[in-house]
């Protein structure tokens, strides 16, 4: 019996696969183009000073109303992460200000009432949201070492302690102290934490 011969696998013909590679090249030129002459630019009107070593992700963030922000040096932000000013008035405006090497996760919300003041290596993960007020109320202030969980909310006046961290889906509505570990909805100090991160 003679062995039945095996016939590879054929690949697209070259008619179609030509075509859909130049279609995918011309599609991630011209996002990469948007990204880099129209949103980069958005952004960037919006910085006190230019930010050294600011590192993004594919989008750049979407900044809504017109808050001033301020960068420290090695600063991450997420994809789709949304700032956004709830001060209605134009003076004065509303200040987002970041210390040295803060990391802010994908999908994150910043809502800046008065400010918002994030210490030096201030970690957010994905999913948080810090929403300020746009009264007497807006100031949303955290210390150097500072963590914040995965899809938590920031609301109001709140105040956190130095290397504070808080539980992933946790709500913050009041002032928390420096070097313990918090939880909850509303969140409290749970226990010191043994080494708190600075």
């Amino acid at each position: 019996m003679l062995p039945v011969p095996v016939i590879p696998e054929a690949s697209p013909p070259a008619i179609i696969a030509l075509p859909l590679a130049l279609i995918r090249f011309c599609y991630r030129s011209v996002r990469r183009g948007i990204r880099r002459w129209w949103h980069l630019p958005r952004f960037e009107r919006h910085l006190v000073a230019k930010a050294e070593g600011l590192s993004l992700a594919n989008e750049i963030p979407r900044v809504q109303g017109n808050p001033l922000i301020q960068l420290g040096r090695q600063c991450r932000l997420g994809g789709q992460v949304q700032i956004l000013s709830s001060n209605r008035t134009t003076t004065p405006p509303g200040l987002l200000s970041l210390g040295h090497q803060v990391h802010i996760g994908h999908h994150t919300t910043l809502v800046i009432g008065q400010r918002i003041c994030l210490g030096n290596g201030v970690r957010i993960a994905a999913g948080s949201r810090l929403l300020g007020q746009d009264d007497d109320r807006g100031d949303i202030l955290l210390e150097d070492g500072v963590t914040i969980g995965t899809g938590c909310t920031l609301l109001g006046s709140v105040h956190i302690g130095q290397g504070t961290l808080v539980a992933p889906g946790s709500l913050v509505t009041s002032d928390l102290p420096a070097g313990v570990y918090a939880a909850g909805r509303p969140a409290r100090a749970l226990c010191l934490l043994a080494n708190p991160q600075e």
